[in-house]
C-alpha cells in the first residue's frame, strides 16, 4: 500500500471505530500484517485502539524485529500463547527468515519456550522445515537460547539423516548437538 492507501485506512477505521471501538484493534492486527508503517499503527492507537494479544504471533511469523520492538512501549504482549500453546518462538520458526534478530529479542525480553502437550515445538518445526538449510543459524540460536533438546529432535534429525543426509551433516556441522543417535541410544537417553 502506499501513502494515500494508508490514509484512507486511516479515515475509515476513524469512522468504524465511532461505531465499535472494539474493532480498532482488529484494524491495528490488519496493519500490522500488511506491513503498515509504525506511524500508522500510532495513529490507530491514538485515536483509542489497543493493540491484540496475538499481534505478537503475526510480529513473530513475519520475523519483524524492529515494529515488534517500537510496539513494546505501546503494549504489545510479547509473552502470549494461544490456546494450542504456542508463542513467538513457535510462530518465528515457522516463518521464511532465518534472521536470528528476532529470536534474540525475545530472549532479551525474557520471553520462555513454550513446549506444546501435543505437536511441534519451535525447534521440532525448524528441523522439519522443507529448507532445513536455511534455517540452520535460527537452530543454532534457540539451542543457544535454552531451547531443550528432547527425544523427539533427535529422532527427527535420525530421520533426516536417513532421508535427506547432505542436510543432515549441514545441520549436525552446523548444530553438533542435534547430532543424531542410533535409535537405540535415543531410547537409552529416555530412560536415564
Amino acid at each position: 500500500m502506499n501513502e494515500g492507501d494508508w490514509k484512507r485506512f486511516l479515515e475509515l477505521n476513524t469512522k468504524i471505530f465511532e461505531i465499535s471501538p472494539d474493532l480498532m484493534s482488529l484494524a491495528i492486527l490488519q496493519a500490522i500484517t500488511a506491513n503498515a508503517p509504525l506511524s500508522v499503527i500510532e495513529e490507530l492507537i491514538f485515536a483509542g485502539g489497543e493493540i491484540p494479544e496475538q499481534a505478537i504471533l503475526v510480529l513473530a511469523l513475519k520475523r519483524n524485529y524492529e515494529l515488534a520492538r517500537s510496539l513494546t512501549s505501546y503494549g504489545l504482549d510479547l509473552y502470549y500463547v494461544d490456546d494450542q500453546q504456542r508463542n513467538a518462538y513457535y510462530f518465528a520458526a515457522m516463518g521464511d527468515s532465518n534472521n536470528p534478530e528476532f529470536l534474540f529479542f525475545l530472549a532479551r525480553n525474557n520471553v520462555s519456550f513454550v513446549y506444546p502437550d501435543e505437536g511441534d515445538d519451535a525447534l521440532s518445526l525448524l528441523i522439519k522445515a522443507p529448507r532445513v538449510y536455511a534455517k540452520s543459524e535460527s537452530i543454532a540460536t534457540i539451542i543457544k537460547l535454552g531451547h531443550r533438546i528432547t527425544n523427539n529432535h533427535l529422532e527427527l534429525m535420525n530421520d533426516l539423516k536417513n532421508s535427506d543426509n547432505t542436510a543432515y551433516h549441514y545441520l549436525a556441522n552446523s548444530v553438533p548437538e542435534l547430532e543424531a543417535h542410533s535409535t537405540e541410544d535415543i531410547h537409552k537417553l529416555s530412560s536415564k
